[in-house]
């Protein structure tokens, strides 16, 4: 029966069986971890960060949103992080080659899909963060001392993600 199944219907029966599995209990986070999240005397941080290198959600997203929405549940505040200067310079999250490098005016599209989208999972009231916000706000010097500072050619290059591009 599941090989004469649409593939819609296989798409579905996938999703519903991972949300009952992932979301049954421990396998998100132990118990442990659970408890110390319900028995907070204040509501925690979550920050949840999605890329807009494309317009649309894909099966991915789904589990940390829904990891989201339950801890909104919980009464925990949300913030939302577009990955907008990530977007805009190609990084390569681990693949051989550079995504490509989008105009300002790509990203933007893309992130305000992606909003659209998310506003449809997650509950009312969620803060969201461009983060190309943090980055413009940053002097050069600051920039320099701090942050590139910190990091060498030899450091990069030891990241494999880093290497295999530059092969």
């Amino acid at each position: 029966a599941q090989k004469s199944a649409s593939p819609a219907a296989r798409v579905k029966r996938l999703v519903v069986r991972a949300q009952k599995t992932l979301f049954g209990g421990w396998f998100i986070f132990p118990p442990t971890a659970t408890e110390r999240i319900s028995r907070s005397s204040h509501p925690l941080r979550v920050k949840f960060g999605i890329d807009p290198t494309r317009d649309r959600l894909h099966l991915g997203h789904f589990v940390p949103l829904r990891v989201a929405r339950k801890m909104q549940e919980q009464g925990h505040d949300l913030h939302l992080i577009l990955g907008t200067i990530t977007a805009a310079l190609g990084d390569p999250s681990g693949q051989d080659k550079t995504r490509p490098i989008l105009s300002e005016e790509e990203v933007r599209t893309n992130a305000d899909s992606l909003l659209k989208q998310v506003e449809r999972v997650l509950l009312p009231g969620f803060q969201v963060h461009r983060n190309h916000e943090f980055v413009e706000a940053m002097s050069v010097p600051f920039f320099l001392t701090r942050l590139a500072s910190k990091v060498t050619v030899t450091n990069m290059l030891s990241r494999d993600g880093f290497r295999r591009r530059n092969e």
